[in-house]
């Protein structure tokens, strides 16, 4: 059992009442948790990751048409292993094998081919941790329903991302309970089209020249003497312009190692 699991099982067994119903996310869902929650008479239901399920035989669904199912039950542990074709594949794990899972229930989703809603055939389980799966989820959730697909190989991009999806969500649900329930697509189109009508104005770029060192050519081109250096702090080479941390001990020039003899060479 893992970090996250280890946690839900901490702060659950033996402060909440028997056959009371936990909900996770898949942080912290694993089976080992699952079974155990069983056995002190809890329910726990929850989404899970794909390296959790112990190479569970489920089926690909994402060629699959939206709303598709796949089941797996282990009866002798009590533990059924769900997976269901939304928008993407959910994937999700429960303890509880009564007569909620095994009634059918449906959704709506929009449906670009009819242009409108239709209704998605759902697993009632997932219906019902959807009702009451906490904040944190939700908010993950709000952000993956319109997600920025801009790529970028920026390390620091995917926290930029975040912040930036992170304050439309938070901005969509100020608005809905301040101004008036719209989807949050069409929030994201009102925020986005005036951004889009401002003109831009190009910035003006200042180019500094590049400046030549003051090293005399009868110094520079002798021939004599030319070692290089380790400078504790950066200069420009004399020669490309580069931040470098190497001079020339004779002309005091900060030098890239591979202008070192260019530099020292008349042309």
């Amino acid at each position: 059992m893992g970090l996250g699991s280890s946690v839900a099982r901490n702060i659950t067994i033996g402060f909440i009442p028997e056959k009371s119903h936990v909900f996770l996310d898949n942080y912290f869902n694993s089976l080992p948790l699952l079974e155990h929650m069983r056995k002190e008479k809890l329910y726990a239901t929850g989404t899970i990751r794909t390296d959790r399920i112990e190479k569970a035989p489920l089926k690909d669904l994402k060629k699959s048409p939206r709303g598709s199912i796949d089941v797996l039950r282990d009866q002798a542990n009590d533990k059924s292993i769900y997976q269901w074709h939304d928008n993407s594949q959910v994937t999700m794990a429960t303890n509880r094998n009564d007569v909620l899972i095994d009634t059918k229930s449906k959704c709506q989703r929009y449906s670009l081919s009819s242009k409108g809603k239709i209704d998605v055939p759902q697993p009632p389980i997932i219906a019902e941790y959807n009702n009451s799966m906490g904040g944190v989820d939700l908010f993950d959730q709000f952000r993956a329903t319109h997600r920025i697909t801009i790529r970028s190989k920026k390390w620091y991009w995917p926290i930029v991302r975040f912040f930036i999806s992170g304050s439309i969500v938070n901005a969509w649900l100020l608005y809905r309970f301040l101004e008036q329930k719209i989807p949050q697509l069409e929030f994201i189109r009102r925020i986005t089209i005036p951004i889009l009508a401002v003109p831009i104005v190009p910035r003006i770029r200042m180019v500094t020249p590049h400046r030549n060192s003051n090293v005399l050519s009868e110094v520079r081109f002798d021939r004599r003497d030319h070692w290089p250096a380790k400078n504790p702090t950066q200069r420009r080479c004399a020669k490309c312009n580069k931040a470098v941390t190497h001079i020339c001990t004779k002309c005091n020039v900060g030098l890239h190692i591979m202008c070192f003899q260019d530099y020292h060479t008349k042309s």
